[in-house]
């Protein structure tokens, strides 16, 4: 429903037709965009996009905002994560890599005040928020419709 208006769904059928519904006109835009259907147990299709997830995003971003010199971190070498480590006083002794970057994204939670890397999303997830089409009063906004060409 979502993305009928952005794709191009088949028409509608009858009552009966459409108990039965058939979604495979998103399949190809979904797996286009990197995702994959699943179906629940109580049978709602849901798509599922991996690299969009939220603890990814949180963790990414914790270690930006709790120190912009942490951004690249996913791309350094052992020797320049267990520097960065060392210079945040992480303890480093016999880490790999990958132990050296969850190290570093733990300290970066840490230091949001989030004490384990979620911070950013405390339920797990992002909320939307709503926010105003316009800061004009409503008499500017009465002129501004009115006004014309």
């Amino acid at each position: 429903e979502s993305l009928a208006p952005f794709l191009d769904p088949p028409p509608a059928g009858t009552f009966a037709e459409s108990y039965n519904v058939d979604e495979s006109w998103v399949l190809p835009a979904v797996t286009e965009l990197g995702g994959r259907p699943e179906v629940s147990g109580e049978g709602t299709i849901v798509y599922v996009f991996d690299e969009l997830t939220v603890s990814g995003l949180a963790s990414e971003a914790s270690l930006v905002l709790a120190d912009p010199a942490l951004a690249a971190v996913r791309t350094l070498d052992a020797a320049e994560l267990a520097r960065l480590a060392q210079e945040r006083a992480i303890p480093t002794q016999g880490a790999d890599a990958g132990a050296l970057r969850d190290a570093l994204r733990s300290w970066a939670g840490e230091q949001l005040g989030g004490g384990g890397g979620g911070s950013l999303f405390p339920g797990g997830y992002l909320e939307e928020r709503t926010a105003p089409f316009s800061n004009a009063e409503g008499g500017q906004l009465f002129a501004a419709g009115g006004g014309g060409p």
